[in-house]
């Protein structure tokens, strides 16, 4: 019994130095991930875009605020990847209005790129499109969202249009109650003027209409205050006092 224990080490032992000594060659024929593995390296990440899926108005989800074309981009660095906000977000300028806000808006996709969340051309066409950003973790992740009610009805009403317009698979409504607002009091006649104005700086829009007649402008749906912070941030970074604000108004 004892032989045969010494012989099992033995060969155990050979095998381990066989093992050693083709060890480049074996791990160049291992798979990438397990190869890299080996080698302590990192495997490479690649775009991630999550699919609408069913969400409660508590989602913790929001996204990059509509940015546009080869203007400076808000909520990243040179690399594109966006900063973490560096300072604490804004105080609530208008904490009474919260009994009123158009807090519902209809979810479309999150990615944890800019470039992958942007929406398609038939979505970016809708009424109070926003793309925010926030972080995850360490991390930016990238929300689309679309359209501005005061009731969790009325954008049920939208979603369900929407799907049956095809511009949405499934989608979800969530409760985004904050904003940041770029204008207030913006005249009806000159509002795309205004819009086409901050798509030239960089910054997707969008506007509501306020129960006296005039327009206010806002950027990003957010669930809670810090959120807004990395927009805000980067909206300073271009010059634009940011005010956080419960959004109001309707869609024109």
């Amino acid at each position: 019994r004892r032989n045969k224990l010494i012989a099992s080490f033995v060969s155990l032992g050979a095998v381990a130095l066989a093992i050693g000594a083709f060890w480049p060659q074996i791990r160049e024929r291992l798979p990438a991930p397990l190869s890299a593995l080996f080698a302590g390296a990192s495997v490479d990440t690649t775009t991630v875009v999550v699919p609408p899926t069913p969400m409660d108005s508590t989602s913790r989800d929001s996204l990059l605020d509509p940015l546009a074309g080869a203007a400076p981009t808000l909520g990243t660095t040179d690399s594109g990847v966006a900063a973490a906000p560096a300072t604490p977000p804004p105080e609530i300028a208008n904490a009474a209005d919260s009994s009123n806000a158009a807090r519902f808006s209809i979810y479309v996709a999150t990615a944890n790129t800019r470039d992958a969340a942007m929406p398609e051309a038939r979505i970016r066409a809708l009424a109070a499109v926003a793309m925010s950003p926030i972080p995850e973790g360490n991390e930016p992740w990238f929300r689309v969202t679309v359209g501005a009610a005061t009731t969790r009805a009325a954008a049920e009403q939208q979603l369900a249009q929407l799907r049956a317009d095809k511009l949405v698979g499934s989608g979800s409504v969530v409760s985004v109650p904050f904003a940041l607002r770029l204008e207030a009091g913006v005249a009806k006649g000159v509002v795309d003027a205004r819009l086409a104005e901050y798509t030239r700086r960089g910054l997707m829009t969008y506007a509501l209409q306020q129960a006296d007649g005039s327009t206010t402008l806002y950027t990003g749906a957010f669930e809670s205050p810090i959120q807004a912070a990395m927009l805000a941030d980067s909206l300073r970074a271009l010059g634009i006092t940011p005010v956080l604000v419960y959004r109001t108004g309707r869609t024109f």
